[in-house]
C-alpha cells in the first residue's frame, strides 16, 4: 500500500532517488487507474509480419509484432521484446 502513496514533499526534505521513484510509481498508478476503464476494450495487434523464409521451410514465425495487451502493457518485438519461437507446420 505504501508504494502507491504520493510523496509528501516539504521544505528542507533531504531528497533521494527513492523519492523520485515513488513519485513515478504514484503517477503511473494514477494514469493506469484513470485509463483502464476508458480504454478497457482497446487492445490488440497493431503491426504483424510473418517471416517469408520460415514459411518456405514449413514453419510459422513472426519477424515483427507490436500491440497492446489486454492489461494495457505495450509489446514491440523484436525492437524491445523477444519474438516467440517458430512453430513447425505438420500436414498430417
Amino acid at each position: 500500500m505504501a508504494n502507491k502513496l504520493k510523496v509528501a514533499w516539504f521544505d528542507g526534505l533531504n531528497i533521494g532517488q527513492t523519492h523520485f521513484e515513488q513519485q513515478e510509481r504514484f503517477f503511473n498508478r494514477n494514469i493506469d487507474l484513470k485509463t483502464i476503464n476508458i480504454y478497457s476494450n482497446l487492445y490488440g495487434i497493431i503491426d504483424l509480419e510473418f517471416s517469408q523464409e520460415m514459411l518456405l521451410q514449413g514453419k510459422i514465425a513472426l519477424s515483427k509484432i507490436s500491440g497492446i495487451a489486454q492489461d494495457g502493457s505495450i509489446f514491440n518485438a523484436p525492437e524491445q521484446d523477444l519474438l516467440p519461437e517458430p512453430i513447425e507446420i505438420n500436414y498430417e
